[in-house]
């Protein structure tokens, strides 16, 4: 997972890009965004996930699938983790 950067207010490439420039990463400027996590729970063997990051749900709703499919993303996910897993949202998402 790639980590995502706050851009820097005055910095003038953070303002023009929406997110951190490479300066103000490697000099600590910029302020790391933690990514949400959710609980869930595998409804087929009673797993519990307690911070389960939603990169990794979309990657299991949406891995082993025809070439005609079109993924699911962090606008439908909660649909596609209902019809193609066996997983169910315990909590909503923490930082």
């Amino acid at each position: 997972m790639t980590r995502k950067y706050k851009p820097v207010e005055g910095c003038e490439e953070c303002e023009y890009w929406g997110e951190a420039c490479a300066e103000c990463m490697l000099y600590g400027e910029a302020e790391l965004i933690k990514p949400k996590t959710y609980a869930i729970r595998d409804k087929s063997n009673g797993s519990f996930y307690p911070r389960m990051r939603l990169d990794d749900i979309l990657e299991e709703i949406n891995r082993d699938r025809s070439e005609g499919w079109t993924d699911y993303d962090e606008t439908d996910w909660r649909e596609g983790l209902e019809q193609f897993t066996e997983w169910e949202l315990i909590e909503d998402g923490q930082a």
